[in-house]
């Protein structure tokens, strides 16, 4: 386990402390031609999870948050939980 930096406890502290606040990130990928089956895009996801475990990892905070909160491996976590896949249909995607 490794304490999470000054920048990613301050972050926590700001989602923490206004609840209008969210520093989540997300991603978008609009993708010419076919689009990959949900297996080949997991099996692909799953080779970079191989060479980064913290992506595999949770934080846990300390008991009345004394200390910096910690990162730990998540025993639960699911790739196919984590990322969620939704295809638009074709005519939101086609200029016009």
């Amino acid at each position: 386990m490794s304490e999470l930096g000054p920048l990613d406890s301050g972050f926590m502290e700001l989602e923490d402390t206004d609840r209008h606040i969210s520093l989540a990130i997300g991603a978008v990928a609009i993708i010419a031609g076919p689009a990959p089956t949900r297996q080949e895009f997991t099996a692909a996801v799953a080779g970079s999870l191989v060479r980064n475990a913290r992506l595999r990892q949770r934080v846990r905070r300390t008991v009345l948050d004394l200390t910096a909160p910690v990162w730990e491996d998540d025993p639960n976590f699911d790739l196919r939980s984590e990322s969620p896949a939704h295809q638009c249909p074709v005519s939101c995607c086609t200029a016009t």
